[in-house]
């Protein structure tokens, strides 16, 4: 398989993984809830059972279902939890690296937002609202579950309108390997939609008006509110400039 097409391949299994995961958490799929079999949601999604198949597995990674041999995948939400385990020993045993995994989404999200400006248009432009507008309703709702699946869907929607598909990729591995466990402690910090959404409506204002800098800034602060949260959960104390 060329490049390309190996490429336009991994991009359709995720983005049937997204959907499959949106339509979970939109209507509430209660844990332990069997899936339709793979034939009837490759004819669903209009797509082969082998993407069907490559999208099941990566949401078993993201432990919102568990696949059963012989009897199909189930909902999970938690799943067996082995990889938050694994993550958790991690960052106990090296706070910093959650940290650094949260500098290497700043830089990266920065070189995205000043990227994609000279692709933008009133179509990726709607798209974005649309997200956000999903988002405001789950603000107003206070589902901070569905909250945190939409922002991470607007942040990689923004890097999938890049023509180079790396900048997409490279986000939603960091989005994958990290990020979500930590967001699902926002509830005992803080309002988890204390900053966020006031934010994103900032960095869409950004674009729109094609202002790198301000994009940039949206980005750092986005970051910094993240940052300060981990830093209060994992115990760690803030740098002394003086040192």
């Amino acid at each position: 398989m060329k490049g390309r097409e190996l490429t336009m391949t991994v991009l359709l299994y995720m983005k049937i993984a997204e959907k499959i995961e949106d339509y979970i958490l939109d209507n509430n799929i209660p844990a332990g809830t069997k899936l339709p079999s793979e034939r009837k949601l490759a004819k669903e999604y209009y797509v082969s059972r082998n993407v069907i198949r490559e999208a099941l597995h990566v949401l078993e990674k993201r432990e919102v279902i568990e696949l059963i041999s012989s009897k199909g995948a189930f909902v999970t939400h938690n799943g067996s939890g082995k990889q938050k385990v694994m993550l958790k020993l991690l960052f106990l045993n090296n706070s910093r690296s959650f940290l650094d995994c949260i500098e290497i989404r700043e830089t990266l999200e920065k070189m995205i937002v000043e990227k994609v400006i000279e692709y933008l248009d009133d179509e990726k432009l709607t798209k974005l609202e649309e997200i956000y507008a999903k988002m405001d309703q789950y603000t107003k709702e206070r589902k901070t579950e569905q909250f945190l699946k939409y922002d991470a869907f607007f942040h990689k929607q923004i890097a999938s309108f890049i023509p180079n598909r790396t900048y997409y990729l490279l986000l939603d591995a960091l989005f994958n390997i990290a990020p979500q466990d930590f967001f699902s402690f926002n509830k005992i910090l803080a309002d988890p939609f204390e900053y966020s959404h006031h934010d994103h409506r900032i960095l869409i204002d950004a674009l729109r008006s094609r202002n790198q800098q301000s994009a940039i800034d949206a980005v750092s602060k986005m970051m910094d509110n993240v940052r300060q949260k981990l830093m209060v959960l994992l115990e760690i104390p803030p740098a002394d400039n003086n040192t």
